[in-house]
């Protein structure tokens, strides 16, 4: 933007994306960010899969079993390891907010939205929100911060046709949260971001900014 940011949206891809399979949804006409916004695309590290033969891909942890319906087929231990790298860009961002982390919203896809939730609900720090599309919460999330927030901003959204990350697993594994959370259900959405979803995260991030 050309003149300071109204908000800061951290971004985080899928499994086997790049940042590149995201910048038409924050530059195209369906964008939910206002113009006077900006957004940061984070990218994971190439490394090996084991459901996927050990094949190299782009990934934020590793996934041991596609099932995902036990907490033991989360490599959520190396899940973490990245969360250093994502706490210094926010580091640098906030600095431009004078520490206000209210200007900051995290949000991801896939394996994306499982990172930028658990460290929304970890980190002791009042960011402006979360956004999780077609993503799940890990099983082994600490969520006694929940009480020490002052308050929470969470967006999830996800698609009833996903075969990636199965509706009935992400939904069982958002029960804890679900109270805290504004919660859409895409009935003819796959294991993507449609344009409908996109106004909904665009209403999410003017709900944020206005509930700092």
């Amino acid at each position: 933007p050309k003149k300071p940011p109204i908000v800061t949206l951290i971004f985080l891809h899928g499994l086997g994306d790049s940042p590149l399979g995201y910048v038409d949804f924050f530059t195209g006409p369906h964008s939910p960010l206002e113009k006077d916004s900006k957004v940061i695309l984070l990218c994971a590290p190439e490394l090996e899969v084991t459901c996927f033969n050990n094949y190299k891909c782009r990934r934020w942890f590793d996934v041991k079993n596609r099932s995902l319906e036990k907490p033991s087929d989360y490599d959520s231990l190396n899940a973490f390891s990245n969360f250093p790298a994502i706490t210094q860009r926010i580091e640098e961002e906030s600095s431009f907010y004078n520490n206000d982390n209210s200007r900051i919203i995290l949000g991801g896809f896939g394996q994306g939205a499982c990172i930028a939730l658990s460290f929304y609900l970890m980190v002791n720090s009042n960011f402006g929100g979360v956004i999780a599309l077609s993503g799940s919460l890990f099983h082994n999330v600490n969520l006694n911060i929940l009480e020490l927030k002052k308050k929470l901003n969470i967006f999830i959204g996800h698609g009833a046709k996903d075969s990636i990350i199965p509706l009935e697993i992400a939904e069982q594994s958002y029960q804890p949260i679900k109270p805290y959370s504004q919660y859409h259900i895409y009935p003819n959405m796959s294991h993507a971001i449609s344009n409908e979803e996109l106004k909904d995260v665009a209403d999410f991030i003017q709900y944020c900014i206005g509930n700092k």
